[in-house]
């Protein structure tokens, strides 16, 4: 099992954490992602710690604070130091009636480690993290709160989970300026068939030398490869009764499709193809691991050992690539900005303008509920019939082809590319078009 640093500190953990969401199953909700009693949460945590594990993540919300409860009693049962183990717990989510019991408000924070380390059995957590954004309480109460967390002992280390990275890098720097104890870590969804991370967060993480925690790094259990397209899967499975995260099916399955090979060649799940990839991400800190069984444990462990090759990677890589989104946009706009002095007067270039990004939503809109080529009908009639009326029907034709373009990428095909090709065509001759000038001839009367 290797080791990696936790964010930009020494302390190392390992490359897989075991997630506990299993244990316990109070609630329906919990119900749902699994039932395990303490004596199958006793051989999970075991045989983790035997294999190497030594990252171990709960929260404050599973089963109602059981999940905590139990991963508590397997650690302590299983006779291993306390110092061997980094035990990760989060705090924000709904943990009572009352209004105040939820959020990063310093009220909230303090009395949710109290009862974290009572529940543990504990008298420190190694990582304590915000299990979500909260709107109302101020960036910087949360991270002083959390700052006087680890002055008094009670924490070790502090992070955050599913934040966006404008508010990552604001507590950063509110904890930089105060001179208070920085997130090292962010705990977020990435798998083979959602990588959206990297357009966004995944730079900041290098750049901050943050640690990236993966949870549900099989969609739920969907890159497993036990189901079909119509959502069919094993009796009892947890998508069966839980269908989340979200996911793009048709590129799941897509991914599925490619991965499959490359389990049979190696005799292995497809599973520990999808968790090999995601391990071999260098922006990877640790990847979160949850299972019913020790079975199902030792086959995502095993994941551990397998290397993809180069080639293997480039295909996973190219049939879960990320749409591009509007890349394109920008040398289209420059392009046209470029004959400026040759466009209409400024009030209608304005209203056009307006007019042309309804019709991007509308495209986009259009799109994603009605399929690509639908997309593709509607953003050229609205075009046509809108941006020509307004501008005339040269400066009308150059905005026409950028209302292709959500269509043309959303769609997520191999023929987008085909389509961008004819996209950035159609843009170069509708802008060579609109520069013509249309000299009309003159006639001297005597």
């Amino acid at each position: 099992m290797r080791m990696k640093t936790l964010g930009n500190t020494g302390l190392l953990v390992s490359e897989i954490c075991l997630g506990t969401m299993t244990f316990g199953g109070s609630g329906s909700f919990w119900s749902a992602v699994g039932t395990l009693d303490q004596s199958a949460a006793d051989a999970l945590v075991a045989r983790a710690l035997d294999a190497g594990v030594n990252f171990i993540d709960t929260a404050d919300v599973y089963s109602e604070g059981l999940s905590e409860e139990i991963t508590g009693r397997a650690i302590r049962k299983s006779g291993r130091p306390r110092s061997d183990v980094v035990l990760a717990t989060k705090v924000f989510g709904v943990v009572g009636a009352g209004p105040n019991d939820r959020g990063a408000s310093r009220g909230h924070i303090m009395d949710g480690v109290k009862a974290s380390l009572k529940r543990l059995g504990t008298d420190y957590i190694d990582l304590y993290q915000l299990h979500g954004l909260d709107p109302v309480t101020p960036v910087e109460e949360t991270v002083r709160a959390l700052d006087d967390l680890v002055r008094q002992g009670h924490v070790r280390y502090v992070g955050v989970s599913n934040w966006s990275a404008w508010k990552i890098m604001k507590a950063l720097g509110v904890a930089d300026r105060g001179g208070w104890t920085r997130p090292q870590t962010l705990q977020a969804y990435y798998t083979l068939a959602g990588r959206d991370l990297e357009r966004e967060i995944v730079p900041l993480l290098a750049e901050e030398k943050l640690g990236l925690m993966v949870w549900s790094p099989l969609a739920g259990g969907l890159l497993s490869g036990k189901y079909d397209r119509a959502g069919n899967g094993p009796a009892g499975s947890r998508r069966a009764t839980f269908d989340f995260p979200p996911v793009n099916r048709d590129r799941a399955f897509a991914c599925i499709d490619a991965m499959r090979p490359m389990a049979e060649a190696r005799g292995v799940s497809v599973a520990r193809i999808a968790l090999a990839f995601v391990l071999s991400r260098p922006f990877v800190m640790s990847v979160i691991v949850g299972a019913k069984t020790v079975a199902q444990l030792d086959d995502n462990l095993a994941a551990a050992g397998i290397v993809l090759t180069a080639e293997e990677l480039a295909t996973l890589e190219a049939v879960s690539a990320l749409p591009l989104a509007l890349l394109l946009f920008v040398p289209c706009v420059l392009c046209l900005s470029f004959y400026r002095r040759q466009l209409p007067h400024p009030l209608r270039i304005t209203v056009a303008l307006a007019v042309f990004i309804v019709a991007l939503g509308a495209a986009t809109v259009t799109t994603i509920y009605a399929g690509a080529l639908v997309g593709l009908i509607v953003a050229p009639l609205i075009g046509a019939l809108v941006a020509t009326a307004i501008l005339g029907w040269r400066y009308g034709a150059a905005l026409i082809p950028l209302a292709l373009f959500p269509a043309t990428f959303l769609s997520e095909q191999h023929s987008g590319l085909m389509l961008v090709a004819l996209f950035m065509v159609a843009v170069g001759v509708a802008v060579w078009t609109a520069r013509r000038k249309v000299v009309e001839p003159s006639f001297a009367v005597d």
